[in-house]
């Protein structure tokens, strides 16, 4: 498909303000998933493209409560430890990461 030179920068423009007003949304159901969903979800994540088609990724299902507890404090540790924001930061129109979060074990799956 060729797009012309001049719709090119305005669809590139269009693209930009859209994505630029994205934000994540972490509202999950608390119900628990029906059979076969969560397997076929990972198996179709595992078919995303990779250089040479090496797939460096594993994905690991957690059911245990306490797991995902101790998974849960790890990362947000992890997470704070990234967002130390230094004085005079941000600049009037930056971005501030969204601290304010669900815990990760309360929207981990349930199986």
């Amino acid at each position: 498909m060729s797009v012309p030179a001049h719709e090119a920068a305005d669809r590139c423009r269009a693209f930009h303000q859209v994505m630029d007003r994205r934000r994540t949304v972490r509202d999950y159901a608390t119900r628990p998933l029906p059979e076969g969903v969560l397997e076929w979800a990972v198996r179709t994540a595992a078919t995303a493209p990779s250089g040479a088609h090496v797939q460096p990724w594993r994905f690991v299902v957690i059911t245990d409560p306490e797991r995902k507890r101790r998974l849960r404090e790890a990362a947000e540790a992890e997470e704070r430890a990234a967002y130390v924001i230094p004085v005079g930061y941000p600049a009037e129109d930056a971005r501030v990461p969204d601290l304010v979060r669900k815990p990760l074990d309360e929207v981990m799956v349930r199986l």
